[in-house]
């Protein structure tokens, strides 16, 4: 019985984490969109713009900079997490650290360390 309910909670939170990527993918396309946008209106802007540097000035490209890093940085943490979470899973079914290794297309050391690693505060 408490096989079964540690089984299910490593589910849960497996699940938690892929809604959570699910997430971050969604914010990191938005911000791809965003900034192909704006790559639209430059490309634009560069047939015409007289002052490439007056432009890039009005531009604020240190915000879009911390912006998609933002989002493609949060999508990582999820990802890993989310695997991390997946691993455990199938731990709790019996599967080996080497089978997720072959799996993954990762050696079991990879493997074994992150799963270690995830465990620290």
């Amino acid at each position: 019985m408490a096989a079964e309910s540690d089984d299910e909670t490593a589910r849960a939170r497996a699940r938690h984490t892929f809604e959570g990527l699910r997430t971050a993918m969604l914010d990191a396309a938005a911000a791809f969109t965003h900034d192909a946008s704006v790559v639209s209106n430059l490309l634009a802007a560069l047939a015409d713009e007289p002052n490439i540097t007056a432009l890039a000035a009005a531009y604020p490209i240190s915000q879009e900079q911390v912006r998609l890093a933002t989002a493609l940085d949060n999508y990582e943490t999820y990802r890993r997490d989310a695997r991390i979470e997946l691993w455990r899973v199938m731990l709790d079914e019996g599967c080996s650290i080497g089978e997720i290794g072959r799996i993954f297309g990762l050696s079991r050391q990879l493997v074994s360390r992150q799963l270690k690693d995830s465990r620290q505060p």
